[in-house]
């Protein structure tokens, strides 16, 4: 595969301040399912905590609220985070 054949598309996503600022659901499951590399942001430091460990919590709680809501629901199940952990 040549350098030019590949296409790479990054994401930045600040789940804890997207939701408090009424941006709407930080589209994380969206961003999984395109095969996004997605990356966290701390975004405005002046509305939320900028340590990158609440980044990290939020993201994750976000994911299993967004994961239980389907399973409930009766629809697969989508992968949590297994492509961001290496084998």
């Amino acid at each position: 595969m040549r350098r030019s054949d590949i296409c790479l598309y990054l994401v930045s996503l600040s789940v804890p301040i997207e939701m408090q600022m009424r941006h709407g659901t930080p589209p994380t499951q969206k961003v999984l399912d395109m095969g996004m590399v997605a990356s966290l942001s701390t975004d405005v430091e002046c509305t939320m905590t900028a340590d990158m460990f609440t980044q990290m919590r939020s993201l994750i709680t976000q994911q299993h609220m967004f994961c239980n809501e389907k399973a409930l629901l009766g629809e697969e199940y989508p992968q949590l985070l297994d492509h961001m952990i290496a084998s």
